[in-house]
C-alpha cells in the first residue's frame, strides 16, 4: 500500500487489516506467511495490506508508527476510528479478530419467525443459508451489507425441521434464493466472493422479470 492509495481507504466499505513493517524487521519477516495467508483467505471479504516504512515513511508518519509492526484495523464504519491490533501474530488470530469487527445484517431465521422474514420488504429479494456451523460465514456477513437494501439475508440452523422440509433441503451448508414461501433456487457454484454477488445479482434480475 502506498500513500497514493489512502482515498480508498478513507471510502472503504469493509474492514482494513494493514500491517507497517521495516524491512529489516525479524519479527515483521516471521510473520509474512500468516499476513499472506490472512489475504488468501479472506479475499474479497476483509482488505489486507501492507506499507513499508522505509519506501512509505509519509504514511507511517500519518498514522503515528513507532515500531514494527504495527498492525491497524480500519473498521468497515468509516465514522469509527483504527484500533491497533494487539494479539497474537497467527492467521487464525488476525481472522478472528477482523470477522468480529465486520458489520452483518444477516437475520437468524426459524420456523417461528419465517412468515415475518418473507413478508417483510417485498420489494427485496430474499436468500437464505441453511448451515450446521454456530456462526455466520464471514462472506455472508460481508455480502450482507454490500447488498443491503436490495437483498434480504437469513440464516437457517439444519436443526430447524420445518424450514429444510419446506424447501427440500438435505445437504449443508445450502444457499436458496427464494422464489416462493415453498421453492427456492440452489446456488451451486463455488464459494467465492464475486462468484456468490454475481449468483445473486442475476437471481434478483430474474425474479423481477
Amino acid at each position: 500500500m502506498e500513500f497514493k492509495d489512502i482515498n480508498s481507504l478513507f471510502r472503504r466499505n469493509e474492514v482494513w487489516m494493514i500491517k507497517f513493517y521495516h524491512p529489516g524487521c525479524s519479527h515483521c519477516k516471521s510473520m509474512k506467511e500468516e499476513w499472506l495467508k490472512l489475504a488468501d483467505k479472506l479475499y474479497g471479504i476483509i482488505k489486507v495490506a501492507a506499507v513499508n516504512c522505509s519506501d512509505e515513511e509519509e504514511l507511517c508518519e500519518e498514522y503515528d508508527v513507532k515500531s514494527y509492526p504495527t498492525i491497524l484495523m480500519f473498521p468497515d464504519n468509516t465514522a469509527k476510528k483504527y484500533e491497533v491490533y494487539k494479539g497474537k501474530r497467527t492467521y487464525e488470530d488476525f481472522s478472528n479478530f477482523a470477522i468480529s469487527q465486520m458489520t452483518s445484517f444477516v437475520r437468524f431465521v426459524n420456523s417461528s419467525n419465517f412468515a415475518d422474514f418473507y413478508s417483510k420488504e417485498p420489494d427485496q429479494a430474499k436468500v437464505l443459508l441453511f448451515t450446521t456451523r454456530k456462526t455466520t460465514p464471514p462472506l455472508l456477513m460481508a455480502l450482507s451489507k454490500e447488498l443491503k437494501g436490495k437483498v434480504v439475508f437469513g440464516e437457517v440452523k439444519s436443526t430447524d425441521e420445518g424450514l429444510t422440509k419446506q424447501y427440500g433441503v438435505t445437504e449443508f451448508p445450502t444457499i436458496l434464493g427464494l422464489k416462493s414461501e415453498a421453492e427456492g433456487k440452489r446456488f451451486e457454484g463455488e464459494n467465492k466472493r464475486h462468484i456468490l454477488e454475481r449468483w445473486i445479482r442475476d437471481f434478483m434480475y430474474d425474479i423481477r422479470n
